[in-house]
């Protein structure tokens, strides 16, 4: 739902890979300074735990939400777009 109450389509994104080189931190704090150069509010959370697994979320700019994670194992990123106009029934069927 828009802004203005009309209906309109989401995007949501979902990436995974392992990590090859690097420490998971140093990749947080790289992405986390990305974003607020592309004017993104950012917060760091992390996980529970002895190891716990590392990440920021941001807002606004073209996305609802966005969120990465960094730990020895892999990265993750999740986000969801703001609103535009057009049915996502249609969206999908043409490929968008």
């Amino acid at each position: 739902m828009r802004d203005n109450g009309a209906r309109g389509a989401a995007y949501l994104l979902t990436e995974m890979r392992e990590q090859r080189a690097g420490d998971p931190a140093d990749d947080v704090a790289t992405v986390e300074r990305l974003w607020k150069d592309k004017g993104l509010s950012t917060e760091r959370h992390e996980s529970g735990g002895t190891d716990p697994t590392q990440g920021v979320r941001g807002t606004g700019g073209p996305a609802t939400s966005i969120d990465f994670l960094a730990d020895e194992r892999g990265y993750s990123l999740d986000a969801v777009s703001v609103c535009t106009a057009g049915n996502a029934e249609e969206l999908q069927r043409n490929g968008e």
